[in-house]
């Protein structure tokens, strides 16, 4: 299932960002903690919520950008 943005709405299309599922930390779902980051995958971002407030907007990331992310937490 693919949503668009709530920021989408009365603008241009092309200005939207579609998102196919939204995925909570796995570090939140651990904890019991219900402070909560999501994840999304558009066609070529990488979306970040916060879970309690997702009406509050995202920030969106370049997937190459992400990935680099990834790898300098990760090492």
């Amino acid at each position: 299932m693919w949503r668009k943005s709530s920021h989408s709405e009365g603008t241009n299309d092309s200005d939207c960002v579609e998102i196919g599922r939204w995925r909570k930390s796995s570090y939140s779902e651990a904890n019991g903690n219900s402070e909560c980051v999501e994840i999304g995958r558009g066609a070529d971002v990488i979306a970040v919520r916060d879970s309690k407030r997702p009406a509050a907007g995202m920030l969106t990331f370049a997937s190459t950008t992400w990935r680099t992310f990834q790898t300098m937490i990760t090492d």
